[in-house]
Parts: structure tokens; sequence; C-alpha cells
């Protein structure tokens, strides 16, 4: 999971400068013999450091992750298509309600879908408002602990965890803006809603009551 969270973080932060941005570009001469040293020499001479055991030891670890980053990362990644997920309102195009237990609405959104690792991991990132009858919707293929942050993220918002038979499991209000505390789902979770901070308790929706979506 800590790995998960540090490609996660270096992820996102690529998609923000470009897949052939200086970083890439430094990890592949990590990895080329004929380059090595001045690829070294390059980056010592930017970050102005000398190398010890474990400034080493962290430059190997730092090469190999973001190796691991481009052979993850599909030859058709579309950057731009990544950015402009969360900011085209068309893109929030499916109509999610909340249910009570009596199956009576309690709220409705519409809601962007992010149903793919990168729009996963973009999420609501860098975004500077979102209408309050907007959400997004993370999918995941199957039931797992999920963690959360807010790294990137420029507004509040309301985590809320739903199981695989589509009932509330866990909230999270008002996450802080650029934080990078974890905010575990606690429980095997198989979607995230992410919604406007503070919209869960103005609506009062709640542990137990389920969504549905058309």
């Amino acid at each position: 999971m800590v790995w998960d969270f540090l490609l996660m973080s270096i992820m996102s932060d690529l998609i923000l400068v470009g897949v052939s941005g200086f970083v890439f570009g430094a990890a592949i001469d990590c990895f080329d013999p004929t380059k090595n040293k001045i690829a070294q020499q390059k980056i010592m001479k930017k970050l102005n450091l000398k190398f010890g055991s474990k400034r080493s030891t962290f430059a190997i670890l730092f090469c190999l992750i973001v190796t691991l980053i481009i052979l993850r990362t599909p030859k058709n990644l579309d950057a731009k298509e990544v950015l402009e997920f969360n900011r085209d309102l068309q893109n929030y195009n499916v109509k999610l309600q909340i249910l009570d237990q009596n199956n009576r609405e309690v709220a409705k959104f519409f809601v962007a879908v992010a149903d793919d690792d990168y729009k996963k991991m973009y999420g609501l990132m860098n975004l500077d408002t979102l209408p309050n009858e907007y959400g997004m919707l993370f999918h995941f293929s199957h039931s797992q602990v999920l963690a959360m942050w807010m790294k990137n993220t420029l507004i509040p918002l309301d985590m809320i965890f739903i199981d695989k038979k589509n009932i509330i499991t866990a909230i999270k209000t008002n996450a802080e803006p650029k934080s990078l505390e974890i905010i575990s789902s606690e429980k095997p979770v198989k979607k995230v809603l992410e919604i406007n901070g503070g919209l869960s308790e103005k609506f009062g929706i709640k542990i137990g009551q389920k969504i549905l979506t058309n």
C-alpha cells in the first residue's frame, strides 16, 4: 500500500508536467550505463548534494520507482484528456441518487465516473470550484480497503465510501485541501463518491443509505 501511494503521488505529478519531462529523462539516464555518470553529475549539480550511502540508496530506489511507472504507463496515455476530465462539465453525465432505508431520495448528484487508473489518480485535483450538484464517483474492479488523500486538491471534499452492495459504509466530511493525511475506508469498498465538503451533513447523507446510478 505504501508503494501504491508513492506511485500515485509521482504519477499524478508527472501527469501535470507530462510524461516526457525531466524526471523520466533522469530515470532513463540512471539505467543507461553510458550516461549513468553524467546523469548523476547533472542531478547532483541541480540538487547541490553530496552522495552518501543513504542518498545513493534513495537515488537507486527513485530510479526503480520511476522506471516501474514508465512500464505501467500505456503508450497512448493522453495527459491532456486526464487533466481536462474533471474540468469538462459534460463528463458529469451520470445521475446518482442517494436513498434512505425507505427508498426515499436523500440527495441527487450528476457525477463523472473515474473508472481507469489515471482518472482515479487525478480525481478532483487542481479544481478551483465544483458545482454543488456535481461529484466524482471512483469505481474499482473489486472490493478493497481504500486509502485516499487530498494531495493537490484545492477544495474541501466529503468522501463517501460505498461497498459492493451500493451501501454507504463510511463518510469523511470536509477533508482538508492539500492535506497528506491518509483517509481510510476501514472496510472493503468498491466505490467512493466525492462531493463538496459539508453536503453530507446538509442533505442528511448517512451510513447505511444506498446509492443508485443510471
